[in-house]
């Protein structure tokens, strides 16, 4: 299946009695890309559609009844099944569960790296209940910031089109010859993989204060049926132990906190992903031009990044997308993003660019030997313009070219 024409990234969830938590949850994963939400209400006292008219009326969210116990997968499979067509990427988190990504202000730009796997696997942080007793005011983001390491347990953002059926909560059947991922390309086991935490982690609140979690094992679980893994042992155990400080995510609470107080729902980086998938390279160009022009980076980098499987093979685009990451210091993918553009269209003009990401990035040394080439081939092709341009930018920056 093509991806033209299709909304770029969705979660799903099911839920029940989370009302103190649920505008929190749907609004940041908002910000942060996710351009719809699929909740499963699993026989909520106050109703999710009720808790969240707002964001339904937004069509941020769209809600479904589920009554039974044992049901998360029922309502996974639901879910892939009747609005996984609509995307390129899914997401399969709970309520007590945010994606939180160090280097990027949307999960669209991270995604779009890995679209040659089935799905994106992201390990779970647990993170502890801070000393509270009965539950605080205020968001879980600021109130619980200890976190107790990293688990080889993961969650999965998944390619709809290419999978087959959940297995589990925490890892799914893929269509034959296809797989999932961490953020560094290694292949998952089941539902786990080795720790990776540098571009994507889940941070889990899974006990949040006493108050949430005697609720929780009273509500029972989702999974088990007759059962429920809960106890208080497991909260008096991790009370006791002293987490580590981890406040990356609170960057992101002055926008949900926003979003609650004025309900207006508006997306760090507004993108109509599905507009964006069927638009010529002359449009996508334009609205390169235009985020740049209204110094807009992140989201020129982002339409960049959500267009760049499509027009790989132009080299105006390219040269193009290493200006923007430049522009919003994302020295890394300009660097790939210029080596591909040599590759594509191997001129000095194509290795002026990657000389002038390697300053920018500070490679002095693979700077200073990327000069030489071009002024040696320079004199060769008697391109005096050319030479004069890399001994100006390398005395700008203090570069002593031999």
């Amino acid at each position: 299946m093509s991806d033209q024409g299709r909304r770029y990234l969705s979660l799903c969830a099911i839920a029940k009695d989370e009302t103190p938590y649920l505008r929190e949850w749907v609004a940041y994963h908002y910000l942060i890309g996710f351009e719809k939400s699929f909740l499963y209400d699993n026989e909520s006292r106050v109703p999710i559609r009720d808790v969240l008219a707002d964001f339904y009326d937004a069509r941020i969210v769209d809600t479904y009844t589920i009554p039974g116990q044992g049901m998360q997968l029922t309502a996974y499979n639901h879910c892939l099944r009747d609005n996984g067509p609509d995307f390129v990427w899914m997401a399969f988190f709970d309520l007590d569960e945010f994606l939180f990504l160090p280097r990027e202000q949307d999960a669209r730009a991270l995604l779009s790296e890995y679209e040659d796997y089935a799905g994106l696997a992201v390990n779970m942080c647990p993170f502890g209940s801070a000393g509270h007793l009965s539950r605080p005011t205020g968001l879980v983001l600021e109130n619980y910031p200890e976190r107790h390491g990293v688990e080889i347990f993961v969650k999965s953002v998944v390619r709809p089109n290419l999978v087959d059926m959940p297995l589990s909560p925490h890892d799914f059947i893929y269509k034959q010859g296809h797989y999932a991922v961490t953020t560094d390309h290694c292949p998952t086991i089941g539902g786990f993989a080795p720790a990776a935490m540098d571009r994507a982690r889940l941070n889990h609140y899974s006990f949040r204060s006493q108050q949430d979690y005697e609720e929780k094992i009273a509500r029972g679980d989702a999974i088990y049926v007759g059962e429920n893994p809960r106890n208080l042992k497991k909260f008096y155990a991790q009370a006791g132990k002293k987490g580590r400080r981890d406040t990356g995510v609170l960057r992101h609470v002055p926008q949900v906190k926003a979003m609650l107080k004025n309900r207006i729902f508006a997306p760090y980086l507004a993108v109509d992903t599905a507009a964006l998938a069927k638009e010529p390279l002359p449009g996508i160009l334009r609205r390169l031009g235009d985020a740049v022009k209204a110094q807009k980076a992140d989201l020129a980098r982002l339409i960049f990044k959500l267009c760049r499987r499509r027009f790989a093979d132009n080299a105006a685009f390219l040269a193009l997308g290493v200006k923007i990451c430049l522009l919003a210091n994302d020295f890394s993918g300009a660097r790939a993003i210029a080596r591909d553009l040599v590759v594509l269209a191997p001129t000095l003009a194509s290795y002026r660019q990657l000389f002038s990401v390697f300053l920018a990035g500070g490679e002095r040394e693979k700077a200073r030997t990327t000069a030489s080439f071009i002024l040696r081939t320079a004199r060769y092709t008697k391109d005096a313009a050319m030479a004069r341009d890399i001994i100006r930018q390398a005395d700008r920056h203090g570069l002593t070219l031999e």
